[in-house]
């Protein structure tokens, strides 16, 4: 079923393409891609209370209510880091 309303990395492009729809045949890539720009890290992994920390500084911005994100994300996001 393709996806009439755009969103932006979901069927546009980013940044300059953000107005560029991606064809239909091309959005399994696109997902794929933008998951892996977002997966890679640069040098040693980080410990566990580091990565609890900034967990809980990111779900202490989205509290705040303008991310435009539902609470159920801002929620698992603080259960995430409760779980170290």
């Amino acid at each position: 079923m393709p996806l009439l309303t755009p969103g932006l990395c979901v069927n546009t492009g980013v940044g300059l393409l953000a107005d560029v729809r991606v064809p239909q045949a091309d959005l399994e890539q696109l997902q794929r891609n933008v998951i892996r720009s977002h997966a890679a890290g640069v040098g040693d992994p980080l410990a566990r209370d580091e990565v609890r920390a900034m967990m809980l500084i990111r779900a202490n911005v989205l509290a705040k209510g303008f991310s435009g994100i539902r609470p159920v994300v801002r929620n698992a996001c603080a259960r995430c880091s409760n779980m170290a």
